[in-house]
């Protein structure tokens, strides 16, 4: 069954906001549908449209609905700005299909915006959530000072460390990221700070570094999940869903077909999950062929992963994520996240072994 949580937190006490409308069943979030172990039939719908992104490119932020609040409720609205907010989505036991293991946290941030409205009998609550990295009229410090000949690395967790305190840094750059003169700069927010170190670290000084994949250096990358903060570069192994270990995805997890959306890179649809965020690889169900593989005019070119069916078996890493859901609406398509990803070409290293595994089938074969 679907699912869905939203604790909404008063950032100075710590305390949640808990309707009084809902108060008999005794929710430990704001809002849920999945009350002492079992699916609430009652529960309220709600409608999500949620972004995940590198902050080099940022999107726009994230946006949540809430129908059939209470007259209460929507006059409450106006003290909700400011306050902290952490949603969950996916699915729950109850259906044949359905994988509880891939539910969890999608987005985690502040309130910018809150807003009732009535319609006749329809109350709804919007809420308008931005990440809490110095947008929304709430600058951050992103002093950054990258002394010359030392590592990269030292200088974005000092920087981040002051700028995101709670944040957990995970840092997985290249060493050798280094310069002989003296870097600086003042940001307000992530996506500003995210730019500049891409830009920094895309220079010709760095171009020929190796990555795990063997596609082409691409600079060092920023992200967020939960309360992380992902900088990565592809040179190393930085979560669980690597290179070498990429989320498999089942058939049956698919709503819809993939697309070809650029030479190299797809767009696929599956049941709403929180277990692929940006900058995992994942790898597609093998054996998927035409006419189930689409493709648009923009991905056709000559010698391009487009034009052969046998791409969809290798590792792609995902360049975009984005939660849509409407909580209510039947149809498969309304509880979705949809995925922007690149298609990573197999290492020479595996290339020669797939080679020299056929070449040893061949000669092991009976006569």
């Amino acid at each position: 069954m679907r699912y869905y949580s939203i604790k909404i937190t008063n950032p100075e006490s710590g305390e949640v906001v808990r309707p009084r409308s809902l108060s008999a069943l005794q929710l430990t979030d704001t809002y849920s549908s999945y009350v002492n172990g079992r699916t609430l039939p009652g529960a309220l719908n709600v409608e999500l449209n949620i972004p995940l992104y590198n902050y080099a490119t940022p999107l726009q932020g994230s946006f949540v609905r809430v129908w059939g609040v209470s007259i209460e409720e929507l006059g409450q609205a106006n003290n909700l700005a400011k306050h902290n907010i952490v949603i969950k989505a996916g699915m729950q036991k109850g259906l044949p299909l359905a994988k509880p293991g891939q539910a969890g946290v999608i987005v985690v941030g502040t309130i910018f915006q809150a807003f009732g409205n009535m319609i006749g009998t329809d109350r709804t609550l919007d809420m308008i959530i931005l990440p809490p990295t110095g947008v929304g009229g709430v600058p951050l410090n992103f002093s950054f000072t990258w002394p010359k000949d030392t590592p990269l690395s030292s200088a974005i967790r000092a920087t981040l460390q002051v700028a995101l305190p709670g944040y957990e840094i995970k840092m997985s750059i290249s060493a050798d990221l280094k310069m002989s003169s003296e870097q600086t700069g003042i940001y307000t927010k992530l996506s500003d700070f995210a730019t500049a170190i891409q830009r920094l670290t895309r220079q010709k000084l760095f171009a020929g570094f190796q990555t795990l994949s063997g596609i082409s250096y691409k600079g060092v990358e920023i992200t967020i999940k939960e309360r992380t903060v992902l900088v990565y570069d592809g040179t190393e192994d930085y979560s669980k869903n690597s290179y070498s270990n990429p989320i498999k995805i089942a058939f049956e997890d698919m709503i819809g077909q993939p697309t070809w959306i650029t030479a190299t890179s797809i767009n696929f649809k599956t049941v709403m999950r929180a277990d692929i965020s940006v900058a995992d690889y994942i790898k597609m169900p093998e054996k998927l062929n035409s006419p189930y593989v689409l493709t648009v005019p923009g991905a056709a070119f000559p010698g391009t992963p487009a034009r052969s069916d046998s791409a969809f078996k290798g590792v792609f890493v995902v360049q975009k994520a984005h939660h849509f859901g409407n909580f209510r609406q039947a149809d498969a398509a309304s509880w979705v996240t949809s995925y922007d990803a690149v298609f990573v070409p197999p290492s020479a290293a595996t290339i020669e072994a797939n080679n020299q595994a056929k070449i040893n089938a061949a000669f092991n074969a009976p006569s």
